[in-house]
């Protein structure tokens, strides 16, 4: 959700679906789905302003992550 790069962008990836927040959703829960393994977000503040960072990661937030129920590094390794 970061990738600027311009072939990935106009085929709409990578830092793209910050302006296609839905698409983004849509990808992660196909990804969700196809396998039982974490998924990570590495993304951008914004796609071409960083003020964008609020909105974004809020929405990231909220629909991706229970930052208070997930398992810490060391009850994931035991």
């Amino acid at each position: 959700m970061g990738c600027p790069d311009k072939a990935v962008i106009k085929s709409g990836g990578g830092s793209d679906l910050i302006r296609n927040p839905e698409l983004a959703a849509k990808s992660h829960q196909k990804a969700r789905k196809a396998g039982g393994l974490p998924i990570s977000v590495k993304t951008r503040l914004g796609f071409s302003r960083v003020e964008e960072w609020h909105d974004w990661l809020n929405f990231v937030r909220a629909r991706y992550f229970s930052f208070n129920n997930s398992p810490s590094n060391k009850e994931r390794n035991e």
